[in-house]
């Protein structure tokens, strides 16, 4: 198959990795810097050389594939030569399986049967609060499969160790092309994440009880909605209003948080009318908080994949604009890619400062040992449904601060058990965190109360509780094995 990649970007560079069966013959992008360099010895054109180029498909990367399409279209491209990636790894990629030796019980002490669904096995948020749930629901005594399109063969061979089987089946992205099936009862919960996984759900919600668990930032919806309208026809009844399969009652719709709730209902509340409920994530159980190792300064942290959604530039804005910045440190920890736009003016713009630190990425092993080193968590996010690093923190019994815009502000009562802060109104961060500096020795009461926070909310036992709830109300509203196919 001879392909053109359209798109060069981060979301490329992510799956670049599943083209190597293929021959690339170009790459094209809208980004003029680019135009005339080259990636492993191939081209990069501008879009409207397109007609000059031999192909079989180009693939759009991007997360707004819609105007790609609409670009390419315009320089009269055939419809029928543009292939979306999930239908290129559909047609393209292998299915893989991986088996555990199953949770080390007996059959006869086995509860039930799980199925989580992911929209990629990594280190990214989804996937580890999935890992973590069917960690805990193993050592419950249940069979867990966790079935995904792509998957890091480390992390995979982690979860077998585990006791979770895991499945990896590419045309799990995409609709035209799904080759997968589940047999109708054959298991006792299933859980769908992200709207990455609205193929499955669509295949698969006319014959299961599905539970839809949504964690991600408007973007990702956008870019799926575009897809879901392009292959799904979305009818009016006869009192006018819009009805889909997602709207069938198998389907029931759970958010993190109430931010992400919302987000949900403005993207895809005309075509799934849906109650969402509120199911946040757990962490596991550690013993009571983690010790701080002394330092001369106080620590601050931000935490995350360095990207403009996550507030890097506000975090380190902020910290220029405070009073007392000399007596802390300043970490930036996560993916820091300093070949784009955004890392590398977070670069310039700390050049005069000597306490702001890239410490880069940390492997999940050694979280405990930053956790310990550092004293304030903070997330300057312009959206974020449920950081997972704040929830971290306090179960580290951390200080933690967090915008008003992530969904852990739904969590935390400002000078109770953490700190809120107005969405990029960096002089107002800059004012908690000098705040802190000067009371520090004063806030023992906000980390004892985090702390609380976490095990009113995020433990394991409080999701197990949830999780068990959701499985026994299945089973008394359906018997097993003669469920509702409408």
């Amino acid at each position: 198959m001879n392909i053109v990649i359209f798109g060069i970007g981060c979301v490329y560079l992510k799956k670049k990795k599943y083209f190597f069966n293929d021959n690339i013959v170009a790459y094209i992008d809208n980004n003029d810097n680019l135009v005339g360099s080259s990636i492993d010895g191939i081209c990069v054109h501008k879009v409207e050389n397109i007609k000059e180029l031999t192909y079989d498909y180009i693939i759009p990367m991007s997360l707004d594939t819609k105007n790609m399409i609409a670009q390419l279209l315009q320089y009269g491209v055939d419809a029928d030569k543009i292939l979306l990636f999930e239908d290129y790894c559909a047609i393209r990629l292998k299915n893989i399986d991986f088996h555990s030796e199953k949770n080390h019980y007996g059959a006869s002490d086995i509860k039930g049967k799980v199925l989580l669904v992911v929209p990629v096995i990594d280190d990214s948020g989804v996937p580890v609060v999935n890992f973590r749930l069917a960690d805990l629901l193993v050592r419950k005594h249940y069979d867990v499969t966790i079935l995904a399109p792509f998957g890091e063969e480390r992390i995979i061979k982690n979860m077998v160790k585990k006791g979770i089987s895991v499945s990896i089946i590419p045309s799990l992205i995409s609709y035209k092309y799904a080759n997968f099936s589940i047999k109708q009862d054959e298991f006792d919960l299933i859980i769908a994440n992200s709207p990455g996984n609205w193929p499955f759900v669509a295949k698969v919600g006319w014959n299961n009880k599905i539970h839809w668990w949504f964690h991600d930032p408007m973007n990702v919806y956008q870019n799926e909605i575009h897809k879901i309208q392009k292959y799904i026809q979305i009818k009016k009844n006869k009192d006018g209003v819009n009805k889909s399969l997602f709207c069938k009652k198998n389907i029931a719709v759970h958010a993190v948080s109430e931010i992400a709730a919302k987000v949900f209902i403005s993207i895809f509340g005309e075509i799934i009318d849906k109650n969402v409920d509120i199911l946040p994530y757990a962490l596991p159980d550690i013993s009571n908080g983690t010790l701080n190792v002394k330092s001369d300064k106080i620590i601050f942290s931000i935490i995350g994949y360095s990207t403009p959604i996550k507030g890097q530039d506000i975090f380190v804005n902020a910290v220029k604009k405070m009073k007392y910045s000399d007596k802390a440190e300043f970490w930036i920890v996560g993916l820091f890619d300093e070949t784009t736009r955004f890392c590398k003016s977070i670069l310039e713009n700390i050049q005069d400062t000597n306490n702001i630190k890239i410490k880069g990425i940390i492997p999940n092993e050694q979280m405990e040992k930053l956790y310990s080193e550092i004293d304030v968590v903070v997330s300057a996010s312009r959206q974020d449904m449920l950081p997972t690093v704040l929830a971290e923190g306090m179960q580290h019994k951390k200080i933690c601060i967090t915008s008003d815009c992530t969904g852990m502000a739904d969590f935390i009562s400002d000078m109770d058990n953490g700190f809120v802060f107005e969405a990029e109104n960096e002089n107002q961060l800059a004012e908690k965190m000098d705040y802190i500096i000067n009371n520090f020795e004063y806030l023992r009461y906000i980390e004892d109360n985090a702390y609380k926070t976490y095990k009113t909310n995020f433990s394991e036992n409080i999701l197990y509780k949830r999780i068990e709830k959701m499985i026994n109300e299945l089973g008394n509203c359906e018997t097993r094995g003669a469920r509702s196919q409408s």
